[in-house]
Order: structure tokens, then C-alpha cells, then sequence
């Protein structure tokens, strides 16, 4: 997963997430959160769109198998 698709994918999560404007306390949540979001993109989707340059910003392979498990260890599994 390249970086510019990483900014791109937190951009769009943190825009979203219930608990932005929230203290330090939530962070573990954030982690948490994040790796849910990513695990349930749809696998089939190929490109996102860059914030601010609106560039594509292309995929080079699934990520959700390790997002998932990523998943499952932040809840102690």
C-alpha cells in the first residue's frame, strides 16, 4: 500500500469518524476504528481519489486480509 493511498484513505476515515473531535483517550478507538473501515472497503474498488489535488490514487493489492487481522488483534483476539 503506498502512502499517498494511506493519507487518502485516513483523510476520508478521520472526515467521518464519530469520535474526531474527542481527546487522546480515544485513540486506542481510532486504531481500532480505522483498521474496521479498511477491512470493509470493497475489495474490487481500484482507485480513490487524492484529497485537495483529486489525483487517482491507485491500488497495488488487497489489503483487507491484513486489515482484518489487524482488526482482531486490536480487540484481543
Amino acid at each position: 500500500m503506498s502512502g499517498i493511498l494511506i493519507d487518502t484513505l485516513v483523510y476520508i476515515f478521520l472526515k467521518n469518524w464519530e469520535y474526531k473531535d474527542k481527546s487522546f483517550v480515544y485513540y486506542d478507538w481510532l486504531s481500532r476504528d480505522f483498521f474496521k473501515y479498511l477491512k470493509e472497503i470493497d475489495s474490487n474498488k481500484l482507485y480513490w481519489l487524492a484529497p485537495g489535488s483529486n489525483r487517482y490514487v491507485w491500488k497495488s493489492g488487497n489489503f483487507q486480509y491484513k486489515a482484518n487481522q489487524a482488526y482482531n488483534t486490536s480487540l484481543g483476539y
